[in-house]
Order: C-alpha cells, then structure tokens, then sequence
C-alpha cells in the first residue's frame, strides 16, 4: 500500500537467552562471573552510605559507625544471594497493624506493617528506620520487598 514494507520480527532480547539463564543460576550459587561486570567490581564500587539524618527514631545516635561498617563488612562476606536475602530476613519482622481508620477491616489495603532493626552485639538487636538498615546494608527498597514476598510465601 505504501510501497515498503514493515518488520514484524522483534528484535531478540539477550536476556532472555541461555547465556543469560547460566549467569543468572551462577550468581544464586554465589559463583564468580566471567565477564567484565563481575560481582567484585560491582562491589568494589559500593560504598557504606550516609546513615538517616532527620529521623524521629534518632537511628544515627543508636548505631555507631563502627558497628555499622561492621554489617556491610558481614554483610557482603555472604557468597551467595540466599545468604544474603537469609540475612536481611532475620532482621525485618512482619507485625500486625495496629490501628484502623476504615470501619470495616476488610476495606484496609494494608493489614501489616514492618520493624526493622539492626544487630549490635551477639543477641542484642536495635529497631532503626528502613533507610538506616537499606544504607547499612547498601541495599535498595526493591530488594526488602524482595525478601519479604519470598519469606511470606514460603511461610503461608
């Protein structure tokens, strides 16, 4: 009609080959990867983030440097991503909300809420902010919701 023709092919996706697959099981084994963007580079490169400045809780006062430097430390020994997510997991405890706006408590969208702490001697535990336990650990908000959803299927 117009005189040329349209592709209909798409374009293949790289991700979605073997090659991608055998790196993708590699990295769960807590393997090192071959190419160029290998798991010391990338940690190399993170750093222990600033702690939360304006929190009610006061994080920053809680938590010395130390401490803190300490769990990234431990935290990035972990070979493999189990570990790590097993880590994390330990230290977000899922409790029930206690409060409720909605008359009805079928109508509330959210039915739990998150404590979060960080450990500073062998049993003893501190509850922080989220931002202090993701910029102790260098870890983003995806990742939590991560573990999360993994710990409550497995639980349910």
């Amino acid at each position: 009609m117009y005189g040329f023709k349209f592709s209909t092919r798409k374009t293949p996706n790289p991700k979605d080959g073997p090659i991608a697959a055998s790196t993708s099981s590699q990295r769960k084994q807590g393997k090192k990867r071959s190419d160029q963007w290998s798991y010391e580079i990338i940690k190399a490169n993170l750093k222990l983030k600033e702690p939360c400045k304006k929190c009610r809780m006061k994080c920053n006062t809680k938590v010395s440097e130390e401490i803190r430097a300490r769990l990234y430390d431990e935290f990035f020994q972990l070979e493999d991503l189990t570990a790590q997510r097993n880590f994390v997991s330990k230290f977000v405890k899922r409790i029930k909300k206690r409060r409720f706006t909605t008359e009805n408590i079928e109508d509330s969208q959210r039915v739990y809420t998150y404590r979060y702490f960080l450990p500073v001697a062998d049993e003893t535990t501190i509850r922080v902010c989220k931002i202090m336990l993701l910029h102790t650990l260098g870890l983003t908000s995806r990742t939590i919701k991560t573990v999360l959803g993994y710990r409550d299927r497995r639980s349910s």
